[in-house]
């Protein structure tokens, strides 16, 4: 049973490692190979292609303080598909700790 505790481990730092490649290319500010799908109001979506497939990144200033909005959404996670079109629902499983819960989402594309 620990292999596969091993090999989940060992997927879950090379999703780490991915992930911060990507941030880490969105945080270029010339956007280099990024696409501009849209600008409504100065927020500006941009997208590009990834071995692990299609990234976007959006840029948005909220008038709210980062651990207000964090709480919230951490708090209301089932309520994702009121305000995300994309995103049929979200349902919390099981709440492993303060800091970590099992999330079961399923996206509508």
């Amino acid at each position: 049973m620990s292999m596969f505790y091993g090999e989940g481990l060992r997927n879950t730092a090379h999703g780490f490692v991915e992930a911060l490649k990507v941030f880490d290319d969105a945080k270029r500010a010339d956007r280099k190979d990024w696409k501009l799908k849209s600008e409504h109001k100065g927020d500006k979506c941009f997208n590009k292609h990834f071995p692990i497939g299609k990234v976007y990144y959006l840029k948005k200033t909220y008038n709210m303080d980062m651990e207000a909005i964090f709480q919230y959404h951490w708090n209301e996670i089932e309520k994702t598909p009121t305000w995300n079109p994309n995103v049929h629902s979200v349902e919390r499983l099981e709440t492993i700790s303060p800091h970590a819960d099992i999330l079961h989402k399923l996206s509508l594309t």
